[in-house]
Order: C-alpha cells, then sequence, then structure tokens
C-alpha cells in the first residue's frame, strides 16, 4: 500500500503550482525505497501502483463525479 499511498499523493496537488513537483519527487522516493529497505517486493509495488491506477481512473470517469446523475438513476 506503500506505493498506492505515493501515487494517489502525487496525483492530489498535481493542479497546485509548485507543489506537484515537490510532492512528486518525495513520493518517486518513497516509491523507490520500498523495495530496497525491504518493506515491499518488487510485485507489491507494482500491483499498488496498478491498484492506485485503478482508483484515478474511477474518479476520473465516474459518472456521478460531475455531480450529474446517471440517466438510470434520474426520476422520470
Amino acid at each position: 500500500m506503500t506505493a498506492a499511498s505515493a501515487v494517489l499523493c502525487m496525483w492530489t496537488p498535481w493542479p497546485v503550482r509548485g507543489l506537484c513537483g515537490i510532492s512528486a519527487a518525495l513520493n518517486l522516493l518513497m516509491i523507490v525505497a520500498t523495495p530496497v529497505i525491504g518493506a515491499h517486493g518488487i510485485i507489491d509495488v507494482a500491483a499498488g501502483i496498478a491498484l492506485a491506477a485503478a482508483s484515478i481512473w474511477v474518479a476520473t470517469f465516474h459518472p456521478g463525479r460531475t455531480g450529474k446523475h446517471h440517466p438510470r438513476h434520474s426520476k422520470g
């Protein structure tokens, strides 16, 4: 879960100028250090990154994200 949280912590402040570079650098260091210190293996890091990418995809493209209701759930 270290890699997943690192990717999500990079993605969240991305629109903020000045903060995105610092966040990306620190979180990339955390991802690289995770297998080096023995906290997780390479496959765990890859799975965490894939989980975070799937979460970002759902958060970005989910129909309810914009506040508009999906046609199946609307009344009338």
